[in-house]
């Protein structure tokens, strides 16, 4: 039987597929699921592709068929979407008798969670216990990436600016997320169990502003920006304006502390995922 990776053609889902090889799944039990086929064929030359639209249940039914897992990365569509997406998914799953599904969800995952789509992971979370499948829930960090590739307006501006006061985050990279993802997929005893995936260490802005300074050798420090603030960068960025206003309510989680420390990559992998100040000093000194 074969896995099926949703949003293939994604960052994330992209790294799962390069994970389950390195780890030496199979290739020929692992299925790229797309909504645009063309350009999955174009990044898997020696993997099966298949057309995979959450917004297309038909298209679900024939991707799913014949497989044993299903990896759910969501879109990033408005909440009320993604819900009957979720709904179609997990009906789709059952009417195709797939075995499990692994989901990538959120580590903000609760109900008196301040961020505003919150609501539907909670949702996705109790949809996919009561589904009768066996799932893994993968609750995912905020990802340090985009962090990193904002360092060098960072040095410009010899500012870290967001709306945050007092919040702290455990940073976690694609990577790490995904090479957790591919064990969970790849390995047996992860069945019907809840995950939280971050680095060991949360970082205050303050403490983050000071590691990228000492690593640029710049003088960085954080400040605080009102919200009409953050909406006007987020608006000189050419960002959506919904989009701007669910990152807002992502910060106020942060200081809501939504996106502190676990364990649970190390439970699964065995090591630490990277704290920033690790990802810096694996990363940062081979881009300059």
């Amino acid at each position: 039987m074969k896995v099926l990776i949703t949003a293939s053609t994604g960052e994330l889902g992209r790294k799962i597929i390069d994970s389950l090889i390195s780890l030496g799944f199979p290739k020929f039990r692992i299925i790229a699921g797309a909504r645009n086929v063309e350009k999955a064929k174009e990044i898997y030359d020696d993997i099966e592709v298949r057309h995979c639209d959450f917004d297309d249940k038909n298209s679900l039914l024939s991707a799913f068929d014949l497989c044993s897992l299903v990896h759910i990365i969501p879109t990033l569509d408005l909440p009320e979407k993604r819900i009957v997406q979720m709904n179609d998914t997990i009906d789709a799953a059952k009417e195709k008798s797939v075995h499990r599904i692994t989901w990538s969800g959120l580590v903000a995952s609760e109900k008196t969670s301040k961020f505003s789509i919150a609501p539907y992971f909670v949702y996705s979370e109790c949809k996919l216990m009561q589904s009768g499948l066996d799932y893994t829930i993968l609750r995912n960090g905020m990802y340090f990436d985009p962090v990193f590739d904002w360092i060098p307006d960072i040095i410009k501006m010899k500012r870290l600016k967001y709306p945050v006061s007092r919040g702290k985050i455990a940073y976690i990279s694609r990577e790490d997320i995904a090479y957790a993802t591919a064990k969970v997929i790849s390995e047996d005893g992860h069945e019907n169990k809840e995950y939280n995936l971050t680095s060991p260490r949360a970082y205050s802005m303050e403490e983050l502003a000071a590691l990228i300074g000492g690593f640029t050798g710049t003088d960085v420090s954080f400040k605080k920006i009102s919200d009409d603030e953050y909406r006007l960068l987020c608006y000189n960025d050419g960002l959506p304006e919904p989009i701007t206003e669910i990152l807002l309510t992502m910060y106020k989680a942060v200081d809501n502390n939504e996106f502190l420390a676990s364990s649970d990559f190390e439970t699964i992998t065995g090591r630490q995922a990277l704290s920033p100040n690790k990802y810096l000093k694996k990363y940062y000194k081979a881009q300059v």
